[in-house]
């Protein structure tokens, strides 16, 4: 099987782009436990796509992994440069509300736990890492990977992942910065 081809793309995506990794991304995150949790598989199942597509608002980069040219592989991050809060993103707050429901405010307590395990100095931040399940075990997540830590050089990276998902960042050289038992997440960095 062929190597993927990484691709860095400009933000906003197209409607083409934004509909295709937003379908990689809600379908890759189907059974994610914690949103099921939050909100119950059907709900979730239903806003997923919507849900991701609205996280293209925290992202500054986005690259993509293409296989046979079809997207298989897709990472959502935002740079230490990067400016979250734009006007447009009052929109996408009320839509995330309206989305989520009476469950936003839960949603914005683990938020904020995560974010309490980050530390406060210049980093980039791995919002999403989404691969198609063919392309699972087969470097497409490894590779994202290594293209934003290149393009990141010298500056840390931080994600935040499932517990279960711990070894997979530490082959690519993350160590555990904090494990957040009650939600069953960790934050993880390229510093040591």
């Amino acid at each position: 099987m062929a190597e993927p081809a990484i691709t860095l793309c400009e933000l906003p995506l197209d409607s083409g782009d934004s509909e295709a990794v937003g379908s990689l991304l809600s379908s890759a995150f189907a059974n994610d436990s914690a949103m099921i949790a939050l909100l119950g598989i059907t709900k979730w199942q239903r806003i997923a796509k919507r849900y991701f597509q609205l996280q293209f608002n925290h992202s500054d980069i986005v690259l993509v992994a293409k296989c046979d040219g079809k997207i298989a592989g897709v990472l959502l991050a935002h740079s230490p440069s990067s400016v979250l809060f734009r006007w447009s993103s009052m929109w996408q707050f009320l839509e995330m509300f309206w989305l989520l429901g009476s469950r936003y405010g839960e949603s914005q307590r683990i938020a904020h736990q995560i974010e309490q395990c980050v530390p406060n100095t210049a980093h980039w931040y791995i919002n999403q890492v989404a691969v198609l399940p063919d392309r699972q075990s087969k470097h497409t997540g490894s590779a994202l990977v290594a293209q934003l830590m290149e393009i990141a050089g010298d500056t840390e990276v931080l994600v935040d992942c499932a517990t279960e998902l711990e070894g997979f960042y530490a082959r690519s050289g993350f160590k555990i910065v904090e494990r957040c038992v009650e939600i069953e997440m960790s934050v993880m960095s390229t510093e040591g």
